[in-house]
């Protein structure tokens, strides 16, 4: 089977011009671009990635249930008819297209997914997880990751046993659970279980989260990442102590649904002081969550008041990202980061990376592919060559930018922002 390339395949500019010269001239500078883009080191700012011996009996089926597909609530079973049902209702959606992009590529099909190839496509995916090298060699030579920083959020702060590949940051949504024993997150992972017994009061309770930060810092952490998004709303009041206390002092019987709000909103402008203590950027997970309340602006009173604390904004606050760009002209302590977001759709992602290009300062722009696995990876980093080529090309297309200006942005994006941010 002969490999695609995707590239070739695709049409990346269908703005009509006048004159063959123009469109001769524009398609010759979305080559020269997507060259450059493709060629480029990257340093990858967000991953979930799993460890490779998870992915070592990794099958089509597998992928799929490890991929955002699987948040579809559509399987595609193991039949024909069923394989039939789930590519009718997936095949269209942005997670399904950059997937089928990305194993055609890296197993050199020329097919799209079929209920007719699927076990054929699944073997290839298997045999190819049996290699060692595999993992290694699509993630560094392939995506042409220099580094990965990986959020373990099933075992905080580890480097999945790569450390030359992967960067930890620091997941710290367990200690949001410090109210009561024994709970678990969305994730199902316990907070006692990840870091031992709980401090029984307050001051207690905020060093001990200091000293695991710093603990892990001195492991290796290079941030602090906040997902809580997924739990409750991202406006965070400033609290007094003795609020927060509260549920330190109660029957776990007592303890309201206001206890806890007061607990996790000063624990988090506590972890927004910590950050900025010992110099570690703070990866916040905004847009897409409970939905309700998890928009950038929500942490506006909090960003403003810590004007210390990096503030890494993952996402873009998909799909609110207009919110982002009232913060980027106002506050030099936001860093905007376009993780996911050409995967989930990469025409909101061309919108706002056409207006951070204008408002925001473009050494403080990155980017990572926030995926479980390789495959989906070299997905998401296709989808945001694709993004990022279209967006520079239309601005040269316009006069805004030159190819050397296009150039310079796609190294700091790519590469030198992250670097300088992180390392």
């Amino acid at each position: 089977m002969q490999k695609v390339d995707f590239y070739q395949k695709s049409h990346l500019s269908e703005t009509i011009m006048k004159g063959d010269t123009i469109m001769n001239t524009t398609n010759q500078t979305e080559q020269e671009l997507m060259n450059y883009i493709s060629a480029h080191k990257i340093l990858n700012t967000h991953s979930h990635h799993l460890p490779e011996q998870t992915m070592a009996d990794f099958n089509l089926n597998k992928l799929i249930g490890n991929s955002y597909l699987q948040w579809q609530q559509v399987t595609p079973g193991t039949t024909a008819e069923s394989r039939s049902v789930f590519l009718e209702k997936m095949r269209y959606r942005s997670f399904f297209v950059w997937l089928q992009k990305a194993i055609q590529e890296l197993y050199g099909i020329s097919d799209p997914i079929t209920p007719q190839n699927w076990d054929q496509i699944s073997d290839l995916i298997h045999k190819a997880h049996q290699d060692p090298s595999f993992y290694t060699e699509v993630l560094k030579n392939k995506c042409k990751y220099q580094k990965i920083i990986v959020d373990t959020y099933w075992n905080p702060g580890t480097n999945n046993g790569k450390p030359e590949l992967f960067t930890p940051s620091f997941r710290l949504d367990l200690f949001f659970l410090g109210y009561k024993k024994g709970l678990r997150n969305h994730d199902g992972v316990s907070l006692e279980e990840q870091f031992g017994e709980l401090p029984d009061n307050l001051n207690d309770y905020i060093e001990w989260i200091r000293k695991w930060i710093l603990k892990k810092k001195s492991e290796g952490c290079v941030a602090l990442k906040v997902a809580i998004a997924y739990e409750r709303s991202l406006h965070f009041e400033k609290v007094t102590p003795k609020q927060a206390e509260r549920v330190f002092c109660l029957k776990e019987s007592d303890i309201t649904p206001e206890d806890i709000r007061c607990f996790q909103d000063y624990l988090f402008w506590k972890i927004c002081e910590i950050a900025a203590e010992v110099s570690l950027p703070l990866q916040c997970h905004t847009g897409m969550g409970q939905i309700i309340n998890t928009d950038i602006l929500q942490l506006n009173n909090v960003i403003r008041n810590n004007p210390e604390t990096k503030f890494v904004l993952l996402h873009c606050g998909f799909p609110w990202m207009d919110d982002i760009l009232s913060m980027v002209d106002g506050y030099p302590n936001v860093y905007p980061d376009l993780t996911w977001d050409p995967l989930l759709s990469y025409t909101a992602s061309n919108r706002v990376l056409h207006q951070l290009i204008e408002l925001a300062q473009i050494d403080k722009i990155c980017w990572g592919c926030d995926t479980w696995t390789v495959e989906e990876s070299y997905g998401s980093l296709l989808a945001f060559r694709f993004s990022l080529c279209r967006v520079l090309s239309e601005k040269i297309a316009d006069g805004y930018l030159s190819l050397s200006n296009a150039k310079d942005i796609i190294d700091k994006i790519l590469f030198e922002n992250a670097t300088n941010l992180y390392f």
